[in-house]
This record gives C-alpha cells, sequence and structure tokens, in this order.
C-alpha cells in the first residue's frame, strides 16, 4: 500500500475511534517490506522556525510527533527509543582544538553502528554505568570517528554520545567526537556501507538518509560542530591522519589545529567537484587529509604513504609525541612506527576493546580481563 493510503486509512479510523491519536504510528508497506524487523529507528528531530518534529520506523511503521518549539524539548519514548529529556534546541557551539591532558582518556576507533559492544567497552572501562550514565568523572573520552554506515545502531550511538557530551561536562570531563570519511560519506549521500535496516527505515521515514542528518536536525547540527583533529595533552587525535603532502600545504599557509578543523567544517558539505578543485580541499579531502589518510600502515602511493622522517615532521607540526587514529582496522589496538603511532580501529563486534591513557601510560582495555601494556602491532 502506497503510504498516502495509508495515512488515509489511518484517517478514517481515526474517525471512527477516537481513542487513536494523533501522533500514533502509520503501518506503511512497500517492496523493502520486511516483518521480521522490530528494531526501532531514530529519533530524528527535524527543526521548523516554531515547530520540532520527530521521527521514528520500526519495520514497516512510522511515527510522527510535532512538539512546540523553546529552549529545550523532552523527546517521548516509542518501543525501543528512550525518552529524551530536556533536549537543548540552541546551535552547538564550536568547542576549542586543544585541551589539557586529564587523568585519563578512553579511546575508540570506529565505532560504526555497532551499539552493543561499543556500550559494553565503555561499561567495562568505567565511562559509563549500567544505566548508560557517565562514571568517568573528569576524565576524557575520544571517539576518532566513523560512527556511521556498516551496523544498524547509529542513531543509537550518537544520542549516547549527545547526552554523554553534558554530562561529562557537568563533572568536569570532556567526550569528543570526531569526524571520519563514513561521516562525510553519508553527508555526500554515498550510502555504499549503510545497513540495509537503515534504507529499510529512511524509506518508511519518508526522508532521504544524508537529510536525516541535515543542517536542520539536532543531529546534523551537532555532527557538523565537531572536530577533524584536535591535540590533548602531548598527543593528537584524528580519524585516518596527516599525510605528507597535506603536511607541505600546513606548513606553506602556516595553518593549525583551528584552521583545519575549520576548513573541514566549512566544506564539509561541497560537492566533491567544487573541493577537487581547489589543491588544498582536494588533499584535505582526499587521501592526504584527517578524515581518509592510511600512509601510517600502506604504502601505496594512492594512500600518500608516510615514513618515519615524514611522521617526525608531522608530529613537530602537530606539538605531539604521538598521533592517535582510527581508520585503518587491525585485529587489536596497538603501537606502529616506535610509539610515534597509535593504532585504535578494530572490529567492535569481534574484538571489543580500546585504549586507556594514564599520562605516558599507554593500555588495551578489552572486556574480558585488566588493562595490558599497549604492544606493537608487529606489521
Amino acid at each position: 500500500m502506497h503510504r498516502y493510503a495509508a495515512a488515509m486509512v489511518v484517517a478514517c479510523l481515526s474517525m471512527i475511534a477516537p481513542a487513536l491519536a494523533q501522533d500514533a504510528p502509520t503501518q506503511i508497506a512497500g517492496p523493502q517490506a520486511t516483518e521480521a524487523a522490530t528494531r526501532v529507528e531514530g529519533p530524528h528531530v527535524l527543526l521548523q522556525d516554531e515547530a520540532v518534529t520527530v521521527l521514528w520506523a520500526s519495520g514497516q511503521e512510522r511515527r510522527e510527533v510535532t512538539l512546540d518549539r523553546s529552549e529545550t524539548i523532552d523527546v517521548p519514548a516509542w518501543r525501543g527509543a528512550p525518552e529524551i529529556k530536556a533536549l537543548p534546541l540552541a546551535p552547538p557551539a564550536v568547542g576549542p582544538s586543544g585541551f589539557e591532558a586529564p587523568e585519563r582518556i578512553f579511546v575508540l576507533g570506529d565505532i560504526h553502528g555497532r551499539f552493543e559492544p561499543f556500550v559494553q567497552v565503555l561499561r567495562h572501562a568505567g565511562v559509563i554505568d549500567n544505566e548508560d550514565r557517565w562514571t568517568f568523572g573528569a576524565s576524557h573520552l575520544v571517539c576518532c570517528g566513523d560512527l556511521m554506515d556498516r551496523g544498524a545502531g547509529v542513531d543509537d550511538a550518537l544520542w549516547l554520545l549527545h547526552r554523554l557530551e553534558r554530562e561529562a561536562e557537568r563533572a568536569g570531563g570532556k567526550v569528543h567526537v570526531l569526524l571520519g570519511n563514513h561521516e562525510h560519506m553519508v553527508i555526500q549521500n554515498d550510502l555504499r556501507y549503510l545497513h540495509p535496516d537503515l534504507v529499510d527505515a529512511s524509506k518508511v521515514i519518508g526522508v532521504a538518509y544524508p537529510d536525516l542528518y541535515g543542517h536542520d536536525t539536532v543531529l546534523g547540527r551537532w555532527l557538523r560542530t565537531r572536530h577533524s583533529i584536535i591535540k590533548i595533552g602531548d598527543l593528537a587525535f584524528v580519524h585516518g591522519g596527516v599525510g605528507p603532502t597535506l603536511l607541505r600545504h600546513a606548513e606553506q599557509r602556516d595553518l593549525n589545529y583551528d584552521d583545519i578543523n575549520r576548513l573541514v567544517r566549512e566544506h564539509f558539505d561541497d560537492d566533491k567537484q567544487r573541493t577537487k578543485a581547489d589543491p588544498l580541499l582536494s588533499d584535505l579531502f582526499g587521501s592526504a587529509g584527517p578524515l581518509w589518510h592510511r600512509g601510517y600502515f600502506r604504502a601505496g602511493q594512492k594512500y600518500d604513504p608516510a615514513s618515519d622522517a615524514d611522521i617526525d615532521r608531522a608530529l613537530h607540526w602537530l606539538g605531539a609525541k604521538a598521533i592517535v587514529v582510527g581508520h585503518s582496522q587491525f585485529d587489536r589496538v596497538g603501537t606502529h612506527h616506535d610509539r610515534k603511532i597509535i593504532a585504535t580501529d578494530v572490529n567492535l563486534e569481534r574484538t571489543p576493546e580500546g585504549v586507556l591513557i594514564e599520562g605516558d601510560r599507554w593500555f588495551r582495555l578489552t572486556t574480558s580481563g585488566q588493562p595490558t601494556p599497549l604492544a606493537p602491532l608487529g606489521i
């Protein structure tokens, strides 16, 4: 049944059954329907001048609620999606790119919508409790990009981090969510790696998937204020890295962390033709840049490979003793290039673990044991 026909059915039913609420789920059928699909996609909070529209999907059911716009709103629960209380609607501020070192930093690589193991790791690390509330005090959590694609729990992870950011601030801590190439791909409508459940949910909701993270959405505005590279103490954190080609631009133009982050944010929505036409932007959003660089681990020219000397130059420019990255996946977290690179990207479903940093001591932290010293990858 076409979704508009389904809406007419609901309207007719509401006339003969007043108990049906105006915001009740709407049944929608389509070619991608799967009766077994029961997980909830959403909420997606879309902003208008005087109202807020909240959208969910579960299987082939769609729910829409309209709320008055104010400084904060309470997003109601629906099925498996929990209530979000006092959700702020003010545009999020862009924070600084550098921070003093806290007592502890816990770092995760690419989450990729794998929500359950993501939560398990955070709980085992003491970042959150069993009710998913911040318990890490004045310490910092860093997620090195790529929350999107592959898994179906993208929104679950985004909303959890969105809330933990505010809870951490109140406790004197910080949550840093860095941008990765998969966030950029989704915004650019490159959906090759999108989980099939999210493809179907977008159709049920009736909004193109990238538009669910548009400028007029709470999560979309929040993502567009994230950094692509930060410094905490004497460590730099970035999704991919800073390749030799981009480093030459940075040195020649006297760019710093703030400049790189500003340029990524300003051009995040630009189409590829525009970025490729500008040499700096082409490298910034290409294989030499913070979203895509793999040259610390791969030698092919397409990866803009970095020698030991190139890494030393990058560390000098960054003012750091090591670079912490995601993006390039390994069987476990570890170090490379004589402890100048810390690699954090693993498949969380197979290897749920992260990196715990306590001053000059770096640890591998899994969900099945005590922290162990971070070892070289041996590649």
